[in-house]
């Protein structure tokens, strides 16, 4: 689960291991690669291998969202950030 605060960001990274991000409360923009996107609950986004990505809360409360890697292990995940 992860939480982005009013007016907070995931900073830009990236990772070999495609991630899923499913959005349950708030309003934000998505970043993948070179787009940008809005994304709010009920969005669900598809980030692949070693794509830049990051989070902003653009709402007036907290942005909530899980995600999941397509991997047995966390171990796998290795971040790299921008």
């Amino acid at each position: 689960m992860c939480v982005v605060p009013v007016g907070g960001e995931l900073a830009a990274h990236r990772h070999a291991v495609t991630e899923s991000y499913f959005f349950l409360e708030g309003t934000g923009s998505q970043r993948l690669g070179d787009e940008v996107f809005d994304v709010q609950a009920g969005s669900a986004v598809m980030i692949g291998s070693d794509t830049v990505h990051a989070t902003r809360n653009t709402g007036d409360r907290p942005l909530r969202f899980f995600y999941v890697f397509a991997t047995g292990s966390f171990d796998d995940v290795h971040y790299a950030f921008d």
